[in-house]
């Protein structure tokens, strides 16, 4: 087995890896481990060149750091890609020639699942490493990670449609789902429960014909999805449709799909922004899976409860991204790199100017395996960065010493007025953030003013979007309370 060192600029690692024997040629591509150790799934496809396979593995391994990011999963971003057709080319040899390869990596690589790869074909490469996630759930393990993406992905295609349509009914909403393979299929019986017109594409016939079948949905060529009318596009399959050929083609309001890198380009964001078409960004709605497979690596261990509270989440984020951009008047795959941009140097300063400690070494353990790396310590610093907030570190810190709900106190006086849904937005996601890590009076301090500040504003927008979850919130915290007490 070889494994050789590709430098490329920006990545903190690359290799190329080839077995003889089994006759693997894979890539794998660390971006970006400031969170932990790179996560992200093995992919196998019939790569034309190894031009082709590099150029997706750095673009996947890109995306996935970002999708950590904002979903703070505590990890960073990677990917591996198997040059080969799954149908012809896949073996229980390659796939350990695989596991072999990820494991000389010592953790610095976790993989899972991925387009051409199967929970089953995990377990093959599982019998060569531990750094593999989202095994059976019958080994203890997060099992399929598609039915999770699948709901995330839902969650935000339906903020996307109340926020451009201004409706929350799904009935005779017309999606086109590019794409049938597992996370399409789950997305497809949301949509179908939900009451939307399902037209749906394949390059497998066979795959689209069978959700064709299942929900009635209407069955049309690959290439006359672009074109077609529609409220929503739905791209599930693989990264790259939106570009210089299909974005002029595209007669929907909504893009707000499954697949990784949509956009071939960031300008892509753009021209779909001068274009009115309102685009969710992929590595915020199809996080779900990830945030599956992470929560098996979390000290206290697989929760799905967990898992869905936070998949839910992902909606109110693509609201933040939806309300930034038009506050901005940026794009808003514009405004979700920004936002991941802003999570990531928040744990980078965090690891610089926390308090005493925060430099050491966190562990998780895979399979068995300690994975070592460096993570936040001390969460209120990490808060302390959020830009749009201009929170200081000292007034923060002050909340955590010896003077009790005074410093929560003083922590309110530093924080800004609220204003547009964009401030709102920040402020809810701040709140909860504190609460989630133990500022609970501070978090629900804030909480309480940004309802009272909702109940009086004139802002339509952030009373339709903010404040359903502030009282959501607030009201969870209170049945806490109660079943305490009890």
């Amino acid at each position: 087995m070889e494994l050789r060192e590709i430098p490329i600029e920006g990545y903190e690692r690359v290799l190329q890896c080839h077995d003889g024997p089994s006759g693997l040629q894979a890539i794998i591509a660390i971006h970006d481990t400031t969170s932990g150790p790179a996560l992200g799934g093995l992919r196998m496809w019939p790569y034309t060149t190894r031009h082709h396979a590099l150029r997706d593995a750095l673009r996947l391994a890109r995306g996935m750091t970002y999708q950590s990011a904002v979903a703070e999963t505590g990890f960073g971003g990677g990917k591996a890609v198997v040059l080969g057709d799954a149908q012809r080319d896949k073996t229980t040899c390659l796939l350990r020639a695989m596991g072999r390869c990820v494991d000389r990596l010592d953790g610095q690589y976790i993989t899972a699942e991925d387009v051409g790869t199967s929970v089953e074909d995990m377990l093959v490469v599982r019998q060569e490493t531990p750094y593999v996630v989202g095994l059976p759930r019958a080994m203890g393990s997060s099992g399929d990670p598609a039915p999770f993406t699948a709901l995330g992905v839902f969650l935000g295609l339906r903020t996307c449609v109340e926020w451009a349509l201004h409706t929350t009914d799904l009935r005779g909403i017309r999606v086109a789902v590019q794409g049938c393979g597992n996370v399409a299929s789950h997305l497809c019986k949301h949509l179908h429960q939900a009451g939307a017109r399902l037209i749906v594409t394949d390059v497998v016939p066979a795959k689209a014909q069978r959700l064709a079948q299942q929900y009635g949905a209407r069955l049309v060529a690959p290439e006359e999805i672009y074109a077609l009318p529609c409220e929503v596009y739905a791209p599930c399959a693989l990264g790259g449709t939106l570009n210089d050929h299909t974005i002029p083609r595209l007669q929907c309001q909504i893009v707000a799909g499954s697949a990784n890198n949509q956009c071939l380009w960031e300008e892509h964001g753009d021209h779909l922004r001068q274009r009115g078409i309102v685009y969710a960004p992929d590595f915020v709605m199809n996080a779900g899976g990830l945030l599956n497979v992470a929560m098996e690596l979390t000290p206290a261990g697989y929760n799905e409860a967990r898992v869905l509270e936070r998949v839910r989440h992902i909606a109110t984020t693509v609201r933040t991204v939806l309300a930034t951009a038009a506050h901005e008047g940026i794009s808003t795959h514009r405004a979700a790199i920004r936002l991941a941009e802003q999570k990531l140097a928040t744990v980078r300063q965090a690891k610089v100017y926390g308090p005493a400690g925060s430099e050491t070494p966190g562990e998780v353990s895979v399979g068995g395996a300690r994975v070592r790396h460096r993570r936040r310590s001390t969460p209120a610093s990490a808060s302390t960065q959020r830009r749009q907030l201009q929170y200081s570190e000292d007034v923060l810190r002050q909340s955590e010493g010896e003077h009790g709900l005074g410093g929560e106190e003083e922590g309110m006086r530093a924080f800004p007025n609220f204003g547009n849904i964009r401030d709102n937005a920040t402020a809810f996601h701040l709140a909860m953030d504190m609460i989630e890590h133990g500022h609970v009076a501070w978090g629900r301090a804030v909480l309480a003013r940004l309802r009272e500040h909702l109940q009086t504003t004139h802002d339509i927008k952030s009373v339709q979007w903010i404040l359903p979850d502030v009282e959501a919130a607030l009201q969870r915290f209170s049945c806490d309370e109660q079943h305490e007490m009890r």
